[in-house]
């Protein structure tokens, strides 16, 4: 299926890309609209059309996907118009989110399996920058028994062109951008990176000082979210229901852009709103909030709302 060239109206803002500008990413859950994350097999209310259509007429030039919307739009209308889709609307970055179970066991490893091999080919297919990963659940623990699983996952994305980043979380066995600084550092692989998020760090109980010196060429990208300063009693309701639009909130999102940048990072900035108001919102108008909010984090100009 091919849609031809977009209209004029939804074409995105213009934001020449020159090599080694930094990129702009409305990451999955930006433009899913009235879904609820937390169910693995949670889907989008709105066809892919209408999300790149939206992040593109907001300004961004990157995307995120998760594995069941991914599904559901290659099934509908194929990898070669998704790709005209994205090319059209100026949407050079393209993430696909998240693989969990990787380095598990039994029946959770074969789903796992099935999951990483949708991922990796649609990666080869789509043209991905990058596969999201997620840790295994559990409390902290060693990182050494996970190097070799990671390394592996590593030389599969390269092989499809794209990178690997696993986004530490406080309540999984890589909790810390520490500990997942020493996994990926162990697999060795350039594939390999970390996926920092300043919520999830929050959450961790650590301040933005512990960003300041992280090494740029193992970062893979970076997320911005905010919210309160305490976490809530239940960290997924927390998670899926109270990530605001950096800057409407209590956390130090400005402190935590600054510290990467003093550490030589500008390379690929997402946004990720999972938030009950936001996704009453129409998608168009949330995606643009984000896009607002997000170049405000990333320059220090004011949200247009402000």
């Amino acid at each position: 299926m091919s849609w031809g060239r977009p209209d004029k109206s939804v074409v995105c803002k213009e934001q020449p890309v020159t090599p080694g500008s930094p990129r702009r990413v409305a990451t999955c859950w930006t433009t899913a609209g009235a879904t609820v994350p937390g169910d693995v097999a949670a889907t989008s209310p709105e066809d892919i059309r209408a999300r790149v259509e939206a992040a593109a007429a907001a300004g961004f030039d990157g995307i995120g996907i998760n594995v069941p919307d991914l599904a559901i739009a290659r099934d509908s209308h194929g990898d070669a118009a998704i790709r005209a889709l994205l090319d059209d609307h100026g949407i050079g970055y393209l993430e696909l989110d998240a693989l969990g179970g990787w380095a598990s066991t039994g029946e959770e490893r074969v789903v796992s399996d099935a999951r990483r091999r949708i991922l990796l080919d649609a990666a080869g297919k789509l043209g991905a920058d990058l596969i999201k990963v997620i840790p295994p659940i559990g409390p902290v623990a060693d990182v050494g028994p996970l190097v070799s699983e990671f390394a592996t996952l590593a030389g599969q994305a390269a092989d499809v062109g794209a990178r690997i980043g696993i986004e530490p979380i406080s309540v999984c066995k890589v909790a810390t951008p520490a500990q997942a600084l020493d996994l990926v550092r162990g697999a060795g692989h350039p594939a390999a990176g970390v996926i920092l998020d300043n919520w999830q760090i929050s959450r961790a109980g650590l301040g933005v000082d512990v960003v300041r010196g992280f090494p740029p060429e193992w970062i893979a990208s970076v997320e911005l979210s905010d919210g309160t300063a305490e976490p809530g009693a239940d960290f997924f309701a927390d998670c899926f229901e109270h990530r605001r639009l950096p800057g409407s909130g209590e956390l130090d999102v400005a402190g935590f852009v600054d510290a990467l940048r003093r550490s030589g990072y500008d390379k690929v900035w997402g946004v990720e709103v999972l938030d009950a108001e936001y996704r009453r919102l129409p998608v168009g108008r949330a995606t643009e909030l984000a896009y607002e909010a997000l170049v405000a984090a990333t320059t220090g100009r004011p949200r247009l709302d402000e």
